[in-house]
């Protein structure tokens, strides 16, 4: 393997394997994109490794762990929905290379084991019957 796979790969993800192959909407290869424009930034101004040094055998599963924990932390503090959003598209190249580069098998597999977090679901407040009843009661001031 060369050191310049990675690029490689992601561009050859991005540029013929996502367009042709997938059936993702335009919105979704944007924000998938915009994944790892993130990734390589964080990859650069936190961890000091240069977009064009950055090799199948520099990523591991606590790199992608700690991106995600950068973006829930850091500065632009991401909601759990939008950092499950960079964990999916992390996760679909990942799939991509495990057919595409077998010998990567166990990173791939590290990777796509880490789990999408649990959104807190907000509860619901409903109207009581009585409220409903006062409601349909008041009478209607929009008379012509």
């Amino acid at each position: 393997m060369r050191n310049n796979d990675f690029a490689t790969f992601l561009s050859t993800y991005f540029l013929k394997y996502v367009p042709t192959r997938t059936g993702y909407s335009g919105n979704t290869i944007k924000s998938y994109r915009d994944t790892f424009i993130i990734f390589l930034k964080y990859c650069n101004d936190e961890l000091s490794i240069k977009p064009e040094k950055i090799n199948f055998t520099l990523l591991n599963r606590n790199m992608v762990e700690d991106f995600l924990s950068w973006l829930e932390c850091g500065k632009k503090k991401y909601s759990i929905p939008s950092r499950n959003l960079r964990l999916a598209a992390i996760q679909a190249f990942f799939r991509y290379i495990q057919l595409e580069l077998p010998e990567y098998m166990e990173l791939c597999s590290s990777i796509l084991a880490i789990k999408s977090k649990k959104t807190p679901v907000s509860e619901m407040n409903y109207l009581s019957v009585a409220g409903i009843k006062s409601l349909l009661s008041m009478p209607n001031t929009n008379l012509q």
